[in-house]
């Protein structure tokens, strides 16, 4: 059961911006050569459009490796398997540590989204009494809650998949534990039910994750600084062959 990749809105923030996905950090590239002090606020917007890019690689992170414990279970219990049952059991274990690890990370990501958010918000909010003109200010507070609406969304979702990342774990691991002590064909028919259940959770955990990574996008799409929204590309009849997916950061960009 594989995880299939979407389709990204990227940033692209010039070309001395060389942090790939493995690297995420929440300063600007832009930042960093222009070398910008005081803190402005549109460097907190960029800083907030980091971390919300680092929760939607998370979640793609989870997801795949969310997959590799669910198939490693199914490796084990399937009908066919002529294998090494102890290897396979140790694999499923090596899995489930990887996602158990994965799914701190990405509850961990809660956090610094959350401050920035704030910070963005409380500058926000004050800069609303410095209007002189009243409609410029109701444009600007309109503008405050429709982004406020965007974030509740990625906050929410990323919390939720959290939240069900762990309990998914949780079965996955009692499922490892049971065959550890009990690993025949009489005692993988006796669990169809509950392997059977397991199996559906890995399906609502994996909507959950596409739930934010589509509000990442979103966010990203709508607030994105301007000069820094890519279009994500799209394959048409003259290509050669299908455009691979471009990453959410800059720098590997063709």
């Amino acid at each position: 059961m594989k995880a299939q990749p979407r389709p990204r809105w990227t940033r692209t923030v010039g070309p001395l911006a060389l942090v790939g996905l493995a690297g995420l950090t929440s300063c600007s590239s832009l930042t960093a050569v222009f070398d910008r002090s005081p803190e402005t606020s549109l460097d907190q917007v960029d800083d907030l459009l980091g971390h919300i890019e680092r929760a939607h690689l998370e979640c793609e992170l989870s997801r795949q490796a969310s997959m590799s414990v669910l198939d490693s279970l199914h490796t084990v219990v399937a009908p066919e398997f002529r294998g090494d049952a102890i290897l396979a059991h140790q694999e499923l274990l090596a899995n489930l540590e990887a996602s158990k690890a994965q799914a701190v990370v990405l509850r961990e990501s809660l956090v610094p989204m959350t401050e920035a958010a704030e910070a963005v918000v409380l500058t926000w909010q004050a800069d609303l009494d410095s209007f002189v003109s009243p409609r410029m200010r109701e444009r600007s507070l309109e503008r405050l809650q429709s982004t406020n609406d965007l974030y509740a969304e990625v906050h929410v979702s990323l919390q939720a998949a959290a939240d069900f990342y762990q309990l998914y774990n949780l079965g996955l691991g009692d499922h490892a534990l049971y065959l550890g002590n009990d690993l025949n064909a009489s005692s993988v028919a006796a669990i169809q039910e509950e392997l059977l259940l397991v199996t559906e959770l890995a399906g609502e955990l994996d909507a959950r994750f596409v739930r934010c990574m589509d509000a990442c996008q979103e966010y990203v799409r709508e607030t994105a600084l301007r000069g820094q929204l890519a279009v994500p590309q799209v394959a048409t009849l003259a290509s050669a062959a299908p455009a691979p997916a471009p990453s959410l950061r800059p720098g590997n960009q063709p």
